[in-house]
């Protein structure tokens, strides 16, 4: 991550400033940094860096490593630890529920913060305060976000309107714009990129937006 950081404006500015919001809402009284795989650790691993704190590696099946000053070893206790967890994004912060939270507190430890570089606004860090976690994030994704947006010229009328009814109600805007663009699933299913299509025929297996079985065939 050091060459990342040392290549890259935007990266070095995104940990910069992720690092600065920790300090300013935790302060620098807690154990550790706690990043879940994988994607999480692109910018945990440089945070911990930062806040010279030691980098819990946190994976999906709950296991953890600890990685601290170049070495890896097994987290088998943090009996009294507390740590603040980065994330690229929360949304309604599931793998925090299933996966993060848990491994920490069955270690003895606990997520005091965590910490997203964008919170989608779905419920996301209300879940995590009935949790007992404090939530934070550089970027919220919502309908001030929107206005600022259509202010700048970046987006037009429909754009926005189009943002802000999946910002309102996701499962009901995804659910139309299957229905008026068919077409979309299509070119999924017979994308050359294999987690675009494995993702679209998954959804015709599982159907969550209960669409007509005619649209699903075609």
């Amino acid at each position: 991550m050091e060459k990342t950081c040392a290549e890259h404006e935007i990266y070095r500015g995104v940990i910069a400033a992720l690092a600065d919001r920790v300090r300013q809402s935790a302060g620098i009284d807690f154990d550790f940094v706690s990043g879940g795989e994988r994607r999480d650790w692109f910018f945990s691993t440089a945070v911990a860096a930062r806040l010279g704190k030691p980098h819990l590696l946190i994976y999906k099946d709950q296991g953890a490593d600890w990685h601290w000053e170049g070495r890896v070893e097994a987290a088998v206790r943090l009996d009294g630890k507390t740590g603040v967890h980065v994330a690229d994004l929360v949304t309604e912060a599931a793998s925090y529920a299933r996966n993060w939270i848990p491994a920490i507190r069955q270690r003895g430890g606990e997520m005091g913060w965590a910490f997203n570089v964008v919170d989608r606004a779905q419920g996301g860090a209300e879940a995590l305060g009935r949790a007992g976690v404090r939530a934070g994030a550089l970027l919220r994704v919502d309908e001030e976000l929107f206005a600022a947006l259509r202010r700048a010229g970046h987006i037009g009328q429909e754009q926005q309107e189009v943002l802000l009814a999946y910002c309102r109600d996701p499962h009901h805007s995804m659910k139309r714009f299957l229905q008026e663009h068919p077409e979309f699933l299509r070119q999924a299913l017979c994308s050359p990129e294999e987690r675009i299509a494995g993702r679209a025929r998954l959804l015709v297996e599982q159907n969550p937006y209960q669409l007509d079985p005619a649209l699903l065939q075609g």
